[in-house]
């Protein structure tokens, strides 16, 4: 009876052994943090910015837990970091950090051609699309030159604001007619749009919004 519980405690050690340098061996193995979307990112100044996320595997059975540290302000422009801690059951740590980017507007982005939705504000119904030929200038401030506008197959420039934020003024002479107005370009890099008032003479008046895609 003794040799019998001789072999049994010989077993249940070894088997304790066994279970424990596995244990160990799990121990020593972190778990991954695979970044979504762009790293680095950048994101305009005064656009939004979402962080999409990580996805966090791990060979445990239980899911880890995945904090994120680090905030972006898209309204100054600057490199920001966001860091992603992701500790599993057995305290392993992974660690990964994205790089977010805040730039300005770069005018020359939006330099080329444009299919362009021209509205009259007062006539709702009244809506023209036609197509725009945008060339940015390097002057102090940047112009831009743009061909085919409100479809009368004439030059007019656009002033961008100094800040390159996106905002700019619209400010031209052509012969008797005065183009004023504003606009600001698309977060997502797919054009800019206008709102603007042409005075014909000085009767006249058309008030404009257009799209430029």
């Amino acid at each position: 009876m003794l040799n019998i519980n001789k072999l049994f405690l010989s077993v249940l050690v070894g088997l304790l052994l066994l279970y424990g340098c596995q244990k160990i061996a799990e121990d020593k193995i972190p778990p991954v943090i695979l970044l979504k979307g762009q790293n680095p990112a950048t994101v305009l100044l005064g656009c939004s910015y979402t962080d999409p996320g990580a996805v966090v595997k791990d060979d445990q059975t239980a899911a880890p837990t995945l904090t994120v540290e680090g905030n972006v302000n898209p309204d100054s422009t600057g490199v920001y970091y966001l860091d992603y801690t992701a500790v599993d059951a057995d305290s392993n740590v992974a660690t990964m950090r994205r790089q977010v980017i805040v730039q300005p507007i770069d005018l020359e982005r939006y330099a080329g051609t444009f299919t362009v939705t021209d509205t009259l504000i007062f006539i709702p119904r009244r809506i023209t699309s036609y197509t725009s030929i945008i060339t940015l200038f390097m002057s102090d401030p940047r112009t831009y030159s743009v061909a085919n506008f409100n479809n009368f197959g004439n030059h007019f420039k656009v002033l961008f604001a100094p800040d390159s934020s996106g905002t700019f003024l619209v400010d031209y002479s052509f012969a008797d007619t005065v183009v004023t107005g504003t606009g600001y370009t698309f977060c997502d890099n797919s054009g800019f749009n206008i709102t603007y008032k042409v005075d014909i003479s000085d009767t006249i008046t058309e008030r404009h919004k257009t799209t430029y895609r």
